[in-house]
């Protein structure tokens, strides 16, 4: 499906066409691109780390090595694209993490950003962009992957948004974040009900449900999504939604 883009991002507005059912391994676009729509729908362009089926629920992969606040091993001089960290980068030689970024989060060389180009050998990666502030023994940093989505976890918090076709594990795709869109629901859970908000399964990973009938509780305060259009009591059903992840609901 073709749709008009109205994208802000970098400068001057830019219209322009896009289709939004993709799943491809090229890189029309980068990584946290936003498209904005005449009609108020909003996606990302992310990567699917698992694969993610059309309306599911998905959520930010978590990168669980190095951990949070390892430091480096080494001085890494002005200029130089490389960082020798103690975390252990062995399970991404072969990638991996070329779509993560590299966060120096204190002492030496603060706030500095960098997306990864490569893993190096088991604790050296290298970077896009040259350090400008050296780092040393002191530095500290962590790494995530703000743009790699997988099927949101039954449970979980937190909702990115929702994809609206599917996207092969691997594979870079638009992931919905506000708007008119349809999901996957559970709804033999906690059933949807129109006009009313609705949060992320808490049973069948990738699904939404209602909240809970018994009351609002702290989970599903965090793990709203949006609200119904029409009322769903049943599995595995696409159902029209507004979604707007930001909502809460006290």
């Amino acid at each position: 499906m073709s749709n008009r883009q109205f994208n802000v991002s970098g400068g001057a507005p830019v219209m322009t066409v896009i289709e939004l059912d993709q799943d491809t391994t090229d890189d029309p676009f980068t990584l946290g691109t936003r498209a904005v729509l005449a009609d108020g729908r909003e996606y990302v362009w992310g990567v699917a780390s698992a694969a993610i089926a059309a309306g599911e629920v998905v959520q930010q992969t978590e990168v669980v090595v190095p951990a949070i606040n390892a430091v480096v091993d080494a001085v890494a001089a002005i200029g130089s694209f490389e960082m020798t960290g103690t975390g252990d980068f062995s399970s991404f030689v072969n990638g991996g993490l070329e779509e993560a970024l590299v966060y120096i989060d204190g002492a030496t060389g603060a706030g500095q950003l960098r997306w990864i180009k490569k893993v190096l050998d088991d604790d050296t990666i290298e970077v896009t962009e040259a350090w400008t502030t050296a780092l040393d023994a002191t530095s500290t940093y962590i790494v995530f992957g703000p743009y790699k989505f997988e099927p949101h976890a039954a449970a979980a918090t937190g909702v990115p948004g929702v994809a609206q076709s599917a996207i092969t594990s691997g594979s870079k795709g638009w992931i919905q974040t506000a708007g008119f869109g349809h999901v996957l629901v559970d709804g033999s859970q906690d059933p949807l009900v129109a006009n009313r908000l609705i949060v992320a399964g808490d049973a069948v990973a990738g699904t939404a449900q209602g909240f809970t009938t018994a009351g609002v509780t702290a989970g599903d305060n965090e793990a709203a999504l949006g609200y119904a259009v029409i009322d769903v009591a049943a599995l595995d059903i696409l159902a029209p939604v507004m979604i707007n992840p930001g909502v809460r609901m006290y």
